[in-house]
């Protein structure tokens, strides 16, 4: 999914957010260039592709994608330091479990 954003008013500068990939298809694009981006991506048409620069999202939107895939990144590293038998209960949302540490760390 794409996060089409107005980086701000004064420019009309557009930044393009990949949510798959955690990537940025590009900042500071005017506006053809970020219907061309839209275009090549998602296949769709030149119709499309302007409601959906008409119609930007709040660059908020685009932080908080950011923001999201950190956390999740670093759940993830602090899963792997539960002891193997503590990690389903991390991964029901227990997360008090990460007080279980592993043997090369009391060392």
């Amino acid at each position: 999914m794409l996060i089409v954003a107005l980086q701000d008013d004064v420019d009309n500068l557009y930044a393009i957010w990949n949510t798959v990939t955690d990537r940025f298809l590009g900042v500071n694009l005017d506006r053809d260039f970020a219907m061309d981006a839209i275009i090549q991506y998602k296949h769709c048409s030149i119709a499309e592709a302007n409601s959906r620069l008409d119609n930007p999202q709040p660059f908020s939107d685009i932080a908080k994608a950011i923001c999201n895939s950190n956390i999740k990144s670093a759940l993830n590293v602090l899963r792997t330091r539960c002891h193997e038998n503590a990690r389903d209960s991390f991964d029901k949302g227990n997360y008090g479990i990460l007080h279980i540490v592993t043997a090369d760390e009391l060392k």
